[in-house]
Formats: C-alpha cells, sequence, structure tokens
C-alpha cells in the first residue's frame, strides 16, 4: 500500500521518476521517464540500471554507485535510447531498502523552459511540492485534532457504529503521515540542511502499530494492551510506527505458532529510557525450542530503533517459556524534564500566537486545536499581517509561512525587525520549499528557527511550549 502512495506521488510530480531496489534492479518506471528514456516500462522493469539507464561512467558495482549518490546528494549519469545524457538523483527510502530516482535539470541547459526529460524544471517541481505540502498539512493536522478529541470523549459515548468510525479515521491519519513523511523525503532530496531530531507521541505510535498489523495479529493472537498515556521518545513516528508493527507481526505469528496465543504490549520507564515491551503472555511448556528469527526481517526495525539511539532486544524469560521483544527508546528532552509543566505548558499558561499562511483550512485546523487553550490570531496574507502588527505586537510565537502570493515570509520577517525587533527571535518559518532565488537566498541566510511543512499539531503544540518557557525565564 505504502508504494503505491509512493507511485501515485510520483506520478503527479510530472518529473522523470523511477524506483529500484538495493540491487539496482527497477522496480517502478513512471510515464515521465517512458518518455525522457524512449523505453516502455515493460522493457524496463526487472532490468539492471546499470545495463538499461546508466551511463558507463564508473567501474563501481550499481548499488554502491546508488548508496553514494543517495548519501552524497551527486547526480547519477543515464541515457536515453536517443543517446540523451540524463541525469538523476537518488533518494533512499526505508523497508524494505530501495531508492527513487528523480530527473534532475542538466545544467548545460540552464535558461530553458524543459530539461533533459521533456518534464517540468526542479523549479516547478518545488512549486509543486509546495501546493501538496498545504493540503497535507491541513488535512493530517484535522485528523491529529479529530483523534484528540474523540479520545477526549467518555467511554460509555462510543456505542457502535463510532469505534469502527475511529478506526477509519486513525487509518485515514496513518496514510495522510505516511504520505507526508515521502514529500518531506522528496522536498528532502533538493536540500543540504540537515534535519533536526523528531519527537514521537508514544501512544500514538503503538495505537498506529496495532492498526497496521491487525490483519496479521487478529488470526494468530489476542492483544493485551498494559499502557495508557505515555512520554514522547525521540525519532520519526511514522519510521517507529512502521518498525513496531512489523515487531507484533513476527511476535504474533511466532507466538502462534507456539501455541501461546496472547500477545502482552507494555511500557516501562526506566530514567531516560521507555522500554516497550512484547511478549507472549502465558509461557509455553519447557519443551518448546524458540526458533531463530530471520534478521532480514528484523533489520527495518532495528534501523529505525538504532536511529532514535535506541536498541532491540530478543530475550528469553520463564525459564525460555517466553520471547520477549525489548524496545529501549530515549525520552525526548520534554519528557525528561522532571517538572510536569513542559508537558502541560500548553493548557497551564495561555500564549498570544500569530499564524501567517495564504491556506485558511490550515489556519482554521489550529485555530481548532489551541483555541480553546491560547489566543490564536490567523490572518491569510502578508499584507494583513504587517497591517495586524502595526497595532498590537504582544505575541510570544510568530508562525509565518514564506511561500505567499503578493508578498512573502520574508517581507513580514523585515518589517518586523523595523516595528519591534524583540519579536524577531519570536517568529519562526513555515516552509515548504523555496522555488525562487530570492526566497532560498532569504532561506539561506535565515538565523531563526524553521518549521518544514508537512507539519503535525504535536509540532506547533512544542514551539508553544517551548516560547512559553522563554516568556516564564524573562
Amino acid at each position: 500500500m505504502e508504494e503505491e502512495r509512493e507511485r501515485v506521488l510520483l506520478e503527479l510530480l510530472g518529473l522523470a521518476a523511477l524506483t529500484a531496489d538495493s540491487d539496482g534492479q527497477i522496480c517502478y518506471v513512471n510515464r515521465a521517464a517512458e518518455r525522457a528514456l524512449g523505453k516502455d516500462a515493460t522493457e524496463l522493469l526487472g532490468a539492471s540500471l546499470g545495463e538499461s539507464i546508466l551511463a558507463a561512467e564508473s567501474t563501481e558495482p550499481v548499488a554502491a554507485r546508488l548508496k553514494l549518490a543517495a548519501s552524497s546528494g551527486q547526480s547519477l549519469i543515464g541515457k536515453a535510447a536517443s543517446g540523451a545524457k540524463l541525469l538523476f538523483r537518488a533518494v533512499q527510502f526505508g523497508n524494505p531498502e530501495r531508492y527513487v530516482l528523480l530527473g534532475t535539470e542538466d545544467s548545460s541547459r540552464a535558461g530553458s523552459r524543459s530539461t533533459e526529460f521533456g518534464g517540468p524544471t526542479p523549479s516547478f517541481v518545488a512549486s509543486l511540492l509546495h501546493e501538496l505540502s498545504n493540503p497535507l498539512t491541513y488535512t493530517f493536522a484535522s485528523l491529529e485534532v479529530a483523534l484528540r478529541k474523540i479520545e477526549e470523549l467518555p467511554e460509555d459515548t462510543l456505542t457502535p457504529p463510532f469505534p469502527t468510525i475511529f478506526g477509519y479515521i486513525r487509518s485515514a491519519h496513518e496514510g495522510a503521515g505516511r504520505m507526508q513523511s515521502i514529500v518531506k523525503k522528496v522536498t528532502a532530496a533538493g536540500s543540504s540542511a540537515a534535519s533536526w531530531p523528531e519527537e514521537s507521541e508514544l501512544t500514538v505510535v503503538l495505537d498506529h502499530a496495532l492498526l497496521l498489523a491487525w490483519n496479521e495479529l487478529r488470526h494468530a493472537v489476542t492483544v493485551i494492551k498494559r499502557y495508557t498515556a505515555l512520554p514522547r521518545v525521540m525519532g520519526d513516528q511514522h519510521a517507529l510506527t512502521r518498525a513496531v508493527a512489523e515487531l507484533l507481526a513476527i511476535a504474533g505469528e511466532e507466538y502462534r505458532q507456539a501455541g501461546s496465543p496472547e500477545l502482552s504490549l507494555s511500557v516501562k520507564r526506566h530514567g531516560e529510557t521507555a522500554s516497550v515491551e512484547i511478549v507472549n503472555e502465558r509461557p509455553v511448556s519447557g519443551a518448546h525450542v524458540w526458533g531463530p528469527i530471520d534478521e532480514g526481517r528484523l533489520q527495518f526495525a532495528r534501523d529505525a530503533i538504532s536511529a532514535t539511539g535506541g536498541n532491540l532486544r530478543l530475550t528469553q524469560r520463564a525459564s525460555g517459556g517466553q520471547r520477549c521483544y525489548e524496545l529501549d527508546l530515549p525520552l525526548a528532552e520534554a519528557g525528561r524534564r522532571s517538572s510536569p509543566a513542559s508537558a502541560s505548558a500548553v493548557r497551564t499558561l495561555s500564549a498570544r500566537v500569530l499564524f501567517i499562511d495564504d491556506e485558511a483550512l490550515l489556519a482554521e485546523t489550529l485555530q481548532l486545536a489551541f483555541g480553546s487553550d491560547h489566543d490564536v490570531q490567523a490572518v491569510t496574507s502578508a499584507k494583513g499581517a504587517i497591517a495586524l502588527l502595526e497595532r498590537d505586537r504582544d505575541f510570544d510565537l510568530i508562525l509565518c509561512d514564506l511561500m505567499m502570493p503578493e508578498q512573502t515570509g520574508a517581507a513580514v520577517f523585515a518589517r518586523i525587525k523595523e516595528l519591534a525587533p524583540e519579536l524577531a527571535p519570536r517568529f519562526v518559518l513555515m516552509t515548504g520549499g523555496a522555488f525562487t532565488p530570492a526566497t532560498q537566498k532569504f532561506l539561506d541566510e535565515f538565523q531563526g528557527l524553521t518549521l518544514e511543512k508537512p507539519f503535525q499539531v504535536q509540532d506547533v503544540e512544542a514551539l508553544i511550549v517551548q516560547f512559553l518557557a522563554l516568556r516564564k525565564r524573562h
């Protein structure tokens, strides 16, 4: 399902794109790539990149060339049936490890509207990604707000068919989250900026992992949840969700075969670590021998957990009668502080937040999410924001989109520095990418915080907590 969503996005880009596995075997070719290469997808699928597309400028194996290109940002040189030179940028994806190759502009044709691929220029692609990021942001944020509101309802009100509808919303939330990750990865392919460590809501990770693995679990085991509200941990929420879902599926099948059809999922907190445990609830007989685990299937989970600074362990308990999968995940900084203010500051203190974005639906979503706890002002143009700031400068946090019609976020920031320099440190730039030389130059020189689109409600929540803490210190 995830690969299908990726393919839809790659077709929407209108740019030559194809995917390959870690050995360089072609898995998918979009229509723009067929046109650029002068070959049908049926001819390319299953073929080797090195033999069918890439120019023979290197003696390195194609797998090594792909890995180097993805890590360095260097373009791979390809060749069309016509003999024309093609340039591709490689983006590495997770499990199973694979690559997306995206067409890039040939510098020898600078100033031309179209690239060697007959598709749009990179600036057009950046513009398209920006347009995709807005609806993805408010779709994902709206679903997140809906989930939170539902979870606050008394249990006795959640009568059928409400649980089923709740499940649909969760599925849509997870799907939107995956699309969000894809857009971020494609956007990052053209950026050299280092990403900051991300934080995840562990409760959401576990709930969504159960949902993703449910088709495999329901025929294998009964799941016993032993957790309620949990702290935040370090790591990309969607990568961790997929990792835990994979472990649940592996464990569920293993426990079924062992004749112990009850799986327990629990969390324990040890200092600055949250330990997630997946274990068969009832020990099996002492005569049972647990078989080896397919390390290839575990690799994605190990990589996702290691990326957070955590680790995955397999242990035996009760004289070997229980097999336990233990995930140690480092707590996020907010979760490590002993004071409850870091987790509840959003509710105990009120902030004045100015949100500037030409996307009205996104403004409505954030007002719904935070309006009951904070004074959230929303303006849909740079001109309107400047007019507001000329008469009202009492804001704890200003969130401003970079790309807006008529005037950009750069103009708002320049005016803020003139009107009230003390507000400049409270200015956070929201960006789905810059696709003009002027905005790219501003983004390169901007020293403040940025919030990349598509973002989540919890990202804004974290910023509010951060700036409220700054206000308390002063």
